[in-house]
C-alpha cells in the first residue's frame, strides 16, 4: 500500500497523524488497536496530546480532526481515561500484569 503525499490531501492539516484521502492512513485508522503498535513514539506522543485536546474541546490547538485519526483519538483518550481512574483507586500501573 502507497502511502500518499499528505499536502495534496483535501483538507490536510500537518498536526493530524492520520490523514484523510491518504489509502494508508485510512487503512491504519480502521485498524486502530494494531495501527498503536505501528506509530513511531513521536507520533503516539503527538497522537496522545491530539487526543487530550480532542476530549477538552481545545480545538485551536488541535485543528481539524480526519476521520482516518478519529477513532485512534477516541481509543487513546479512552485508556487516558482508564490509567487515570486506575491511579485514583490506588493501582501502581508497574505491577499490573
Amino acid at each position: 500500500m502507497n502511502h500518499d503525499f499528505h499536502h495534496n490531501a483535501p483538507n490536510y492539516d500537518s498536526r493530524q497523524i492520520w490523514v484523510d484521502g491518504c489509502a494508508e492512513c485510512e487503512s491504519l485508522g480502521a485498524n486502530v488497536p494494531y495501527s498503536i503498535g505501528e506509530l513511531s513514539d513521536q507520533g503516539l506522543r503527538l497522537a496522545l496530546e491530539r487526543a487530550i485536546q480532542f476530549n477538552d474541546g481545545n480545538t485551536k490547538r488541535l485543528g481539524p480532526v480526519s476521520s482516518a485519526e478519529m477513532r485512534l483519538l477516541i481509543h487513546l483518550e479512552a485508556t487516558v481515561q482508564v490509567i487515570r481512574r486506575l491511579r485514583f483507586m490506588g493501582y501502581d500501573l508497574g505491577k499490573l500484569q
